[in-house]
């Protein structure tokens, strides 16, 4: 028998047997489709992602056989060196929506199976028309030949079939339109090739365009995301995140309202460790979103007549509202608690006006003699001692220490608890040197004359102005 007679007697064979063939071919397919869905659910690409696959129909393989032996001059001696040649014999398609994505999904492909070899179709496209030159690149994926690994052979039941190869082409949803558009014209033969050609190419003109938008939209988000996550360089540029987005996105009552203390949120945000556009703009998008006019209205009653601003607002949702119970970061430490319980009183300084408002509400839990005498050993200098690290030993300071911690503990009046929880969080002042230690004595002493000259029943906002 002649060599040409041979090819056509296996090539006739092939074509004759293929149609009981074509199942287990099928089930190939699903095997590998199958592992890649199980693994784009794992990596949280699968919603973005499409996957198709397929047996090769037998009048598509019957013209790819006839192509090969008229273009290339293709010939077989055996079975198996046809389908050695036609590779798609069993395909899955993996199309992303994301440009971006399909250097993922090309390694989970690459880890999930035993790879025969790899093939970028991003070359230019052929000239198909004689005086016509395409000026786009045509198709463009990267097809993967690939076998099963032995024990997904073994999972799916299809250890007489390992050694077949299935082709997973890999692509975007875009290219996977003009795949098919190409494929289709490809079959419906040379003319309509030709009648198409430029408007192939115009179409391919338009996927380059998309495709350098996706990629340049990319970039840019990936340089936004990597900006946003760096910490910010001054307490101004806080100030301005949080304004701006305010002004973007905020509700219109907020637009309304105070915004606050930058260098506040600033101390707050660092020593909380969200001192980043990111998680500023997570904290906003929490807590002034929706019903967040409702919150504020309701809160503001709480405090009144201290007034508040966005700053305090944001400050109580995470230590108060959302936070069930702000533990000390070390609440066993003699100094920490000096330096918490000294924070707060600076904190609720700060944060709160009128003064004498705040003071009213400090005096209104606990005995005002176990809250004097704590005040006034807070303002000994000796306790600068304690904040460069001496031990506090005497039995008497560790009793006056634990009253006014337990003071500040139970306190249940909300300006309080706010500027307590704030320090026990960690968001300390500087206290440990003379001239910041200053900042505490110039809240403690006008509050301390008030303190002595008052009486239980006297509130603090009918204390006289010259002694307060």
């Amino acid at each position: 028998m002649s060599p040409e007679a041979k090819d056509t007697s296996i090539v006739s064979t092939f074509l004759g047997e293929y149609p009981k063939k074509k199942e287990s071919y099928m089930k190939d397919a699903e095997a590998v489709a199958d592992i890649c869905t199980q693994a784009l659910r794992d990596e949280n690409l699968f919603e973005s992602c499409l996957i198709k696959k397929r047996a090769k129909a037998l009048e598509s393989l019957r013209k790819k056989l006839e192509v090969r032996a008229r273009e290339h001059g293709r010939k077989y001696d055996t079975m198996e060196s046809i389908e050695n040649d036609i590779v798609d014999l069993s395909g899955v398609r993996v199309a992303c929506r994301d440009l971006a994505d399909i250097s993922r999904i090309q390694r989970i492909v690459q880890g999930k199976f035993i790879i025969i070899r790899k093939k970028d179709h991003g070359k230019l496209a052929p000239q198909v028309t004689p005086g016509f030159q395409p000026q786009f690149s045509g198709y463009d994926g990267v097809h993967y030949l690939v076998r099963l690994k032995e024990d997904d052979t073994i999972k799916y039941n299809l250890q007489n079939c390992c050694a077949r190869q299935v082709e997973i082409q890999v692509m975007t949803i875009l290219h996977t339109m003009y795949a098919d558009a190409q494929h289709g014209d490809y079959k419906d033969g040379s003319n309509k090739k030709r009648k198409f050609a430029r408007e192939f190419d115009n179409f391919r003109g338009c996927l380059a365009t998309a495709e350098g938008m996706a990629l340049d939209w990319g970039e840019k988000e990936a340089r936004h995301e990597e900006k946003d996550a760096q910490p910010f360089a001054t307490t101004d540029g806080i100030g301005h995140c949080f304004r701006k987005w305010i002004d973007q996105n905020g509700p219109g009552w907020a637009r309304r309202e105070e915004p606050g203390h930058s260098p506040t949120l600033a101390t707050f945000l660092t020593a909380c460790n969200m001192n980043t556009p990111k998680a500023l703009t997570s904290l906003l998008d929490a807590h002034l979103g929706p019903y967040s006019e409702e919150k504020y209205v309701s809160l503001r009653r709480e405090y009144t007549p201290v007034e508040i601003n966005l700053v305090i607002y944001l400050l109580d949702q995470v230590l108060l509202t959302t936070e069930s119970e702000t533990r000390a970061a070390e609440p066993d430490n003699p100094l920490f608690q000096i330096r918490a319980i000294m924070s707060a009183i600076i904190w609720t300084s700060k944060l709160f006006r009128p003064e004498w408002e705040w003071q009213d509400k400090l005096l209104m839990k606990g005995d005002r003699e176990t809250l004097r005498r704590g005040l006034n050993w807070l303002d000994s200098i000796e306790q600068l001692s304690f904040l460069s690290g001496e031990p506090l030993e005497r039995e008497e300071d560790i009793q006056i220490l634990n009253g006014l911690w337990d003071w500040f503990e139970k306190h249940n009046e909300r300006p309080i608890r706010l500027a307590f929880a704030m320090a026990k969080r960690g968001v300390l002042r500087d206290i440990a040197t003379a001239d910041k230690y200053g900042d505490l004595r110039y809240v403690l002493h006008p509050f301390l004359d008030a303190l002595r000259w008052s009486c239980k029943t006297v509130p603090m906002s009918l204390v006289p102005e010259t002694t307060r």
